[in-house]
This record gives structure tokens, sequence and C-alpha cells, in this order.
């Protein structure tokens, strides 16, 4: 688990790519008759691949928007540190020219 998460965090900085994930492939049972039937792949694990792409690929897009939403709220909160800082000035030089 520890890796997981370790991995999932700096996957957000593009430093992990998706071929670094090790999947661990059972061994196939020759008596079982379902073994070679799973749709859309090869071996047994085709489904849970599938599922751990589109779960990897939507949490990049949760964390996408996050980050901006993150970006836009900085960049707000600067805006109205610097608007604030503007009407000092303003109201600064206002009182210095009628004195």
């Amino acid at each position: 688990m520890p890796r997981t998460l370790y991995s999932l965090f700096w996957s957000m900085f593009g430093l992990v790519s998706v071929d670094s994930v090790e999947i661990k492939y059972p061994s196939k049972d020759t008596n079982n008759e379902y073994a070679y039937t799973f749709p859309g792949g090869h071996h047994a694990t085709s489904v849970v691949e599938g599922v751990g792409m589109f779960l990897f690929a939507l949490y990049h897009v949760a964390i996408i928007i996050v980050l901006t939403n993150m970006l836009i709220a900085m960049m707000s909160h600067s805006f109205e540190a610097i608007q604030v800082n503007a009407r000092r000035m303003s109201l600064c030089r206002c009182s210095i020219k009628a004195e």
C-alpha cells in the first residue's frame, strides 16, 4: 500500500509512467475451461488491467481539476492582495496631495 501511494503522489508530477506498474500474472490451470476464455485478452488479468488503467486515468483527471482549482484560488488571492495594496497607496497619495 505505501508503494501505491508513493506512485500516485509522484504520478501527479509525471514522474511515474504507466509501464512501471507491475502486474503479477497467476498461473493458468489447464483443467479449467474458463481459464482461456476471458474477453479482450489472452490472460486472466486483462479485466484487472483495464480497470486499473481506467482508474489511473480517472485519478489523473481528478488531480488536474484539483490542481487547476488550487492555481485559480492562489491567483485570486494574490490579485485581491494587490488590489488592497493599490487602494491603500491611492489613499496615501490623496492624503499627501491634500496636505
